[in-house]
């Protein structure tokens, strides 16, 4: 998407914003157009700077100064002092193009004020320029006349020849020839071009008022709305999610969709998932950034979706902070199993089109933190996925609940679900550097509406199982993670490297899924049922050879790891 497609989808976002504003700018200029009821005179009064002595170009400059020097405030005020200017009358020159014409504009509501106005101010402002060239004429004169006047003394003193004389003659006559020229010289002075002034009257529209009102309210509203977005850091695209998480958006589920095309599009996301399954079970947790009941909804209708396999799907709740699974299901669940109370199986609840869950049970006010203990995680988890092909942990928000990196690092990926317009960036991102942090499988990200997947699930129950849909294959595609040496990094930290006693643990065989041959370890080969020859991993992943893994070897008590207190 490109930056103008981003900034046009924020924009229109914000839509309702947008013509708010313009609404308001529409009705403002409506009401300033209806308090101005009469009309507005405007009366012009021409004058030219034209001379004999200029070419047309030199005229045009002199004009275009004589408007500024006019327009300047200081010259209004003092304008305004010498001549008495009406109240509400505005003044204002300009120029003809590039002629060496100027206008001397008067404004305003009385037809009579703004013609005497334009003329008394055109005939003051004449009369300014020609006095203060007629006094600058005069003082050159002066010095011109002082000149004259010197000449004539060295003329009376004795001794002067004739030669001389003559010369004093010559020199007094130029001078009083200069002295003629300026006092009759009248360049640079204005004069009257049309002495009674033109009036014209102008009447405001309401209709263009109201137009010009709303293109104005609508630029506003737009600028608004690009302000709020650049302070808005919530995700709602695919685009966001990138830009904040550097992850791939796996489903954006819009607004008011279709129930029964977001049913087929979570298909395509099931589809996709059973690429999982061919080696072995799958877990995949479903996890939100802070609470809410999206991801939980999200987890629910994915899992209703695959139900109907033959492989099976179990819901496992593992939300301990929330009240909701305890009301609908009673006390009784994963916690009774955490505690060694009963089995997975035995815990189990059977609803609507096969699809099992295991509720979260109630912890009896103990802090989930404690109760979720990740060797014992690991052994439920391990036990649900004997009996079936695919198991979705609805797991507690990241941010919310410490334990909730526990419960990711078990499965073998993770979907984080972003709620639009809801969930901010800075939430989705301290989550998935949670995760990271545990070396969790984060497969991507799904964007759902509030509520969305609840609203779906009556299409899931109806909705047919699609296998032609086209999917879209998550990234980090691996074959059955080792959840043991998942759990014995999350004790020692995110950058230790699994010893010998960790492999021993994590390669440990378990037993198959009904049906199915032996899952295929990283890298391996796994063998069909009756053959001998094994075929390629679809998925393969290179393991790492370390010595003293086989079962029974001795390892060595430098690598075994105590450090953690609750092994």
């Amino acid at each position: 998407m490109s930056p103008l497609q981003q900034y046009t989808r924020r924009i229109a976002r914000r839509w309702v914003l947008i013509l708010a504003v313009a609404m308001i700018g529409g009705v403002l200029a409506t009401m300033w157009a209806h308090t101005r009821d009469g009309p507005t005179w405007t009366a012009t009064a021409a004058l030219t700077a034209q001379s004999q002595l200029h070419s047309p170009d030199q005229d045009a400059v002199l004009a275009l100064g004589y408007v500024d020097y006019f327009n300047q405030p200081s010259y209004q005020q003092l304008l305004a002092t010498e001549v008495h200017i009406p109240a509400g009358v505005k003044l204002s020159a300009a120029t003809a193009a590039t002629s060496p014409v100027l206008y001397i504009e008067a404004s305003g509501t009385d037809e009579a004020s703004v013609r005497s106005a334009a003329a008394v101010a055109a005939e003051t402002f004449r009369n300014d320029v020609r006095q203060s060239l007629v006094a600058e004429n005069q003082r050159v004169a002066t010095g011109l006349q002082t000149q004259v006047a010197n000449s004539l003394q060295q003329l009376q003193q004795p001794g002067v020849t004739p030669g001389e004389s003559n010369v004093i003659l010559d020199q007094i006559r130029s001078l009083q020839g200069q002295i003629t020229v300026v006092q009759a010289d009248d360049t640079n002075q204005l004069k009257q071009l049309q002495p009674v002034p033109g009036v014209a009257s102008t009447k405001s529209s309401t209709t263009v008022a109201a137009a010009t009102g709303l293109a104005g309210g609508a630029v506003l509203g737009i600028l608004i709305a690009l302000l709020f977005s650049a302070l808005d850091n919530r995700l709602r695209t695919p685009a966001d999610v990138r830009q904040h998480l550097r992850l791939d958006t796996l489903a954006n589920f819009e607004a008011n969709a279709d129930p029964v095309q977001r049913t087929r599009r979570v298909q395509a996301m099931a589809n996709a998932m059973s690429l999982f399954t061919r080696s072995g079970p799958t877990v995949v947790a479903v996890v939100a950034p802070r609470g809410g009941r999206t991801s939980a909804a999200f987890a629910r209708e994915l899992a209703g979706i695959w139900s109907t396999r033959r492989a099976g799907t179990l819901l496992i709740l593992a939300n301990l902070r929330s009240t909701e699974s305890v009301r609908r299901y009673g006390v009784r669940g994963l916690v009774n199993v955490l505690d060694g109370e009963t089995s997975v199986v035995g815990a189990t609840v059977t609803e609507r089109r096969g699809l099992r869950v295991l509720p979260s049970g109630d912890p009896g006010g103990r802090d989930p933190y404690v109760v979720v203990e990740p060797d014992r995680l690991v052994e439920v988890i391990e036990e649900a996925s004997r009996s079936y092909g695919l198991v979705i942990i609805d797991a507690p928000p990241v941010d919310d609940a410490a334990e909730s990196q526990v419960v990711c690092a078990v499965a073998d990926h993770v979907l984080v679900v972003v709620e639009s317009g809801v969930t901010t960036a800075k939430d989705a991102v301290e989550a998935v550097a949670l995760l990271n942090a545990v070396n969790t499988r984060v497969a991507g990200v799904v964007i759902d509406q509030q509520a969305g997947a609840a609203e779906a699930q009556a299409c899931v129950d109806g909705a047919a199982d699609d296998d032609s849909l086209p999917t879209r294959v998550l990234k980090h595609v691996h074959l059955r993670p080792r959840r043991r040496v998942a759990v014995l990094r999350l004790r020692r930290g995110a950058s230790a490297e699994p010893t010998a006693v960790d492999m021993v643990k994590a390669t440990r065989p378990r037993p198959a899924p009904a049906g199915a041959g032996a899952p295929a370890l990283h890298g391996e080969r796994a063998s069909a049922p009756g053959t001998d020859k094994g075929q390629p991993s679809p998925f393969p992943r290179p393991r790492k050879g370390v010595a003293g893994t086989e079962h029974g070897a001795d390892v060595p008590e430098q690598v075994m790891d105590r450090s953690w207190s609750g092994r």
